[in-house]
């Protein structure tokens, strides 16, 4: 009975260490202002890397309507959610 007890009990320690590991995405720590679209990195090669001060991956970014064309204003996501 003991044994039983025992293998059940780790058997389920295994499980709750693989449920965790699966779930390890990282989501946004902050939201971002009322004009800016919160967006993911592509890795940290990402030119926006720079502006992701908290280090979770994620930054707002809101596009400016000047020159160079496609240009973009990033911040950091530590608006409040």
């Amino acid at each position: 009975m003991k044994r039983r007890i025992v293998v059940v009990g780790m058997l389920a320690a295994i499980l709750g260490l693989m449920s965790g590991t699966a779930s390890a995405k990282q989501e946004p720590v902050g939201g971002c202002p009322n004009s800016y679209k919160l967006v993911s990195l592509k890795g940290p090669k990402d030119p926006k890397a720079i502006a992701d001060l908290n280090g979770d991956g994620w930054v707002c970014t809101t596009p400016i309507p000047a020159y160079p064309p496609g240009s973009f204003n990033t911040i950091d996501n530590n608006s409040p959610l």
